[in-house]
């Protein structure tokens, strides 16, 4: 009796320590959200790599006792969709963090309910965090802005090592515009270079607006232009631009990381190919150490979903691996059981916080580079300077806040050189030659010498001491005549300054 009682305590035993030892090598679902556009391509190709990221990332994980739990929404095009989106995975689905929305008006919504159930929110949008309310100690960036100043740093150095002397920023409202003007501002405070006008355009402008946009911009005569706007505005722009003529040579088009990061030549259609040809960008730096996986990702991406790579869809790789990694060391498996044992009590503001150390405690070698979110956002210090040719991108230069700009290139290719207007010199005819003379008998090729007196010295040392060298022909001018033509000069001769005075120097201005 005593010897089967001893047996059925070991044998209970047994069946408990089974018990734990099945228990503890289940692996727990942490439910996670995604909200992305379906409709827009950018959309469509981020989900795509979260997918391949997610099962690349447990067929090398296989031993973890935590497995992420996707339940995608749509975030539409307004902001109720992707709020209505939000609000369903926290209370239905009961997620413990949310990758997305793209559009930061709709992240605006997203993170207010996330702060209020303890759900850290990743967005890896395309601008820069500045655009969101104050910053929530729930909200993670993940797209690398580094700075938010940085890339402009790097595009005010190429305007400075090509010596343009003015740019005008066309940027999308009201997701662009919030960091590019302070930004740019800034970079070209200590340079010559002019900002003569800035050119804002929304996603629903029109064809119409667009053209009548590009009009104002040829009317400033400046040939250096820095586009900052998501791609489908980008490519709208770029077809009403080349049929103003603003995308042929001569033309400088300078595209800031956002663009950089999403686009892709191989991807572009013919015509937008050829009106790409030339063009400059800037976009963070790629660690080749990782270069045969990135190979992989594109292979499987084009294969089974018919979709390009883009620096963008590397991003949002990396970042769902630094969640499933975050969601492992938070331990949530144990705050997951809890939840089931006490029903109706909602602890995701006590796991909260430590998911989102955990996110910040990230750091590992992605397929996009160092990923580190130790500051709740990428940084990235080096950057890439671009230069697109045909169908390729050839890489003309790197730039760091350490070391500046380092071209490889004294010159980039294609359309890439700044088309300064010849300038008319009106000259008028008077009595007063040693001011101003000019002669109706120039020697043959020698039209600038057609012009003489004190008048036309003074302008030909102003020209001397320019940083440029602008293209101009001296023009006799009636000055009894009320219209000139459009773009000239004129010297007068109307001075009572002695003119020897003047030439010796001896009074300064």
């Amino acid at each position: 009796m005593q010897r089967r009682r001893r047996a059925i305590v070991i044998l209970t035993v047994g069946l408990v320590c089974l018990m734990i030892t099945l228990t503890q090598s289940e692996t727990e679902s942490i439910p996670v959200g995604v909200i992305l556009d379906s409709d827009s391509s950018l959309g469509s190709m981020a989900l795509s790599c979260i997918n391949i990221s997610l099962r690349d990332f447990y067929s090398t994980h296989d031993s973890n006792s935590t497995k992420l739990q996707l339940h995608f929404r749509d975030s539409g095009k307004n902001l109720t969709t992707a709020a209505s989106a939000a609000r369903d995975l926290i209370n239905k689905e009961k997620v413990h963090a949310i990758l997305g929305p793209k559009n930061s008006e709709q992240a605006r919504f997203v993170v207010e309910l996330g702060n209020k159930s303890g759900v850290p929110v990743i967005w890896f949008s395309l601008s820069g965090p500045s655009l969101l309310p104050p910053r929530s100690r729930f909200l993670i960036h993940s797209i690398s802005t580094g700075s938010q100043c940085s890339q402009f740093e790097a595009i005010a150095a190429i305007i400075q090592a090509y010596n343009w002397q003015s740019v005008i920023p066309i940027y999308e409202e009201p997701e662009f515009g919030n960091d590019l003007i302070p930004c740019l501002s800034y970079a070209l405070q200590d340079m010559d270079t002019r900002m003569p006008y800035t050119s804002s355009l929304r996603q629903d402008s029109s064809d119409d607006q667009i053209t009548q946009e590009l009009k104002n911009i040829k009317g400033n005569r400046t040939y250096v232009f820095l586009a900052h706007m998501t791609v489908d505005l980008w490519s709208r722009l770029l077809k009403r631009a080349q049929k103003e003529g603003l995308m042929s040579e001569g033309y400088v088009w300078i595209l800031t990381q956002g663009l950089s990061s999403v686009l892709n030549p191989e991807a572009l259609d013919k015509k937008a190919k050829g009106y790409m040809d030339g063009a400059l960008g800037v976009k963070p730096s790629l660690d080749v150490s990782n270069i045969t996986k990135r190979a992989s990702l594109a292979t499987t991406l084009k294969s089974k979903y018919g979709k390009t790579l883009s620096l963008y869809g590397l991003w949002a790789y990396d970042t769902i691996t630094a969640l499933a990694n975050a969601v492992e060391k938070a331990e949530l498996v144990n705050s997951a059981s809890r939840y089931r044992i006490q029903s109706g009590v909602d602890l995701r503001n006590e796991t909260g916080p430590e998911l989102r150390k955990a996110i910040q405690d990230t750091d590992f070698q992605g397929l996009s580079g160092d990923f580190n979110l130790s500051q709740g956002q990428l940084e990235t210090s080096q950057i890439v300077v671009y230069n697109v040719k045909g169908q390729n991108e050839s890489i003309i230069g790197h730039w760091s806040p350490e070391n500046g700009l380092k071209l490889i290139h004294n010159q980039s290719e294609g359309n890439a050189t700044e088309r300064l207007a010849k300038l008319k010199i009106g000259v008028p005819r008077t009595h007063f030659t040693e001011f101003v003379n000019y002669s109706s008998d120039p020697e043959e090729g020698q039209n600038k010498s057609a012009a003489g007196g004190f008048a036309v010295d003074v302008f030909k040392r102003v020209v001397d001491v320019l940083p440029f060298s602008p293209s101009y022909d001296f023009v006799p001018v009636n000055i009894m005549e009320s219209r000139l033509p459009r773009a000239t000069m004129i010297f007068s001769a109307k001075s009572k300054t002695s003119l020897d005075t003047l030439r010796h120097g001896t009074r300064k201005y």
